[in-house]
């Protein structure tokens, strides 16, 4: 996941271009096919090669998070690559106990740490008598599963088909995420807590920035008024009129953070 707010503020492509290219992605089985695709390209197929080879062959939490490359593409796939700089926190938060409430995964606030920890289900309580070889294994058991490991690369895939975009087009690559990432959100807070959601969400509204800065209730309190989540989630339609309005609206901001001084004298 990109930093907080996202693209917000960098040019990429004119809005009609991103709005086109958003729209043809977003058509039919566009995507998809896209995806598809995306996921032959050699360091992607290399990248998942790799994690399908030796994820099985972890035998602990510990010996996860030393690998690196492991880690990095687990992080890459809930949209957690930045987390990567900080290795022990990531692991605190893969390795929290989900039903302690004060437990870090449950105070972060960001949807990707939570949903990481449940994913994986590192955290184990040990059995009594059970040497801790046996646990560490059971920490790991969902490390053998085909259908979880394969779940976590097709997320992967699409994390870093959206990455793609970046560049030049950040637009388009916040929207794809927004567009993915909305149906796992229940909440504004939650759409508070990601960066990228909360700049699409603003930029979108056309609420200033500034206004990130208050407090959360007035932040929750603007957005409500301007976008209906539970709409968002139900009519396809309805977010990606939000999406196109979005790339527009972000476009419109970037020029004017962009505009020449000297064009003041003219007015």
């Amino acid at each position: 996941m990109i930093g907080f707010f996202g693209g917000m503020g960098t040019r990429g492509g004119s809005s009609a271009q991103d709005i086109a290219v958003f729209q043809s992605l977003t058509k039919g089985s566009a995507l998809a096919d896209r995806v598809k695709q995306f996921a032959k390209s050699g360091e992607v197929e290399r990248e998942v090669q790799y994690f399908r080879e030796n994820i099985s062959k972890v035998k602990s939490p510990e010996e996860f998070f030393k690998n690196r490359r492991l880690h990095a593409f687990a992080l890459s796939a809930y949209d957690m690559e930045e987390e990567l700089n900080y290795p022990a926190r990531s692991k605190q938060v893969m390795m929290s106990d989900l039903n302690d409430r004060m437990s870090l995964a449950n105070r972060m606030t960001a949807v990707g740490h939570r949903e990481m920890a449940l994913s994986f289900e590192f955290y184990k309580e040990r059995n009594a008598n059970e040497k801790p070889e046996a646990l560490e294994l059971r920490q790991v058991a969902k490390l053998r599963d085909t259908a979880f490991v394969e779940r976590v690369v097709s997320k992967y895939i699409q994390s870093e088909f959206e990455q793609q975009f970046r560049s030049n087009s950040p637009s388009v690559s916040d929207a794809l995420y927004f567009k993915r990432k909305i149906a796992s959100v229940t909440s504004t807070y939650q759409l508070i807590g990601d960066g990228v959601l909360l700049g699409v969400a603003m930029d979108g509204m056309g609420i200033p920035r500034a206004l990130a800065g208050q407090s959360t209730e007035k932040l929750k309190e603007a957005l409500d008024k301007g976008f209906d989540l539970a709409r968002a989630k139900k009519e396809p339609e309805y977010l990606d009129r939000f999406l196109n309005r979005f790339i527009v609206m972000r476009d419109l901001q970037a020029m004017q953070n962009t505009r020449n001084p000297l064009l003041g004298v003219f007015e």
